[in-house]
């Protein structure tokens, strides 16, 4: 009985030995597989973007450095852009269903999604904006103008409402007895 018991256990461990064989075989030529296919994916993703640049440009000229939608359920867009050595950060809140949808389905890069959602002056910040608004002025033709000032004056006024001559207008207490 032994001897039966002992060679049905080596018989078992051999064809499970070969199953094994197999298996390892089968799981290689997946990964092989896997491999050629996300190169395969890469270079295409590579052509597209030679073959459609302008799916892959900001309107405002800065680079994307990155963007992501945190939650599906009430969808945003935060986008962190690069444009002259600075990064700048911007979220917008109204992300409809439809342009989710064809961003998820490939029809919309994240390039064209956020030229969707932002305006050209709300990729960069301020002070990006207004080279930028210069650079559009200058390539459409016109005579740039740009802004000079620090931007912490403010102007003055002698109405009566103006907040300095308060005091001017205001009746004297009086600082007597009663």
């Amino acid at each position: 009985m032994q001897k039966r018991y002992d060679s049905l256990k080596a018989n078992s461990l051999r064809e499970r030995n070969s199953y094994q064989k197999e298996i390892d075989a089968a799981t290689k030529r997946i990964a092989e597989w896997e491999a050629r296919y996300k190169a395969e994916q890469n270079r295409a993703k590579e052509l597209h973007r030679l073959a459609y640049p302008e799916r892959y440009r900001l309107s405002s000229g800065a680079e994307l450095v990155s963007g992501w939608i945190p939650n599906r359920m009430y969808p945003s867009l935060s986008i962190t852009t690069l444009f002259h050595g600075t990064e700048f950060k911007n979220t917008s809140y109204n992300l409809s269903q439809n342009l989710l949808d064809k961003y998820d389905s490939g029809a919309l890069t994240l390039h064209e999604l956020v030229n969707e959602l932002f305006e050209p002056w709300e990729q960069v910040d301020e002070s990006q904006h207004s080279l930028l608004a210069i650079a559009l002025q200058t390539a459409a033709g016109g005579i740039p103008t740009p802004h000079v000032g620090t931007g912490a004056g403010g102007s003055s006024s002698d109405l009566p409402w103006n907040d300095n001559d308060k005091d001017k207008y205001q009746k004297t207490k009086f600082k007597g007895r009663r």
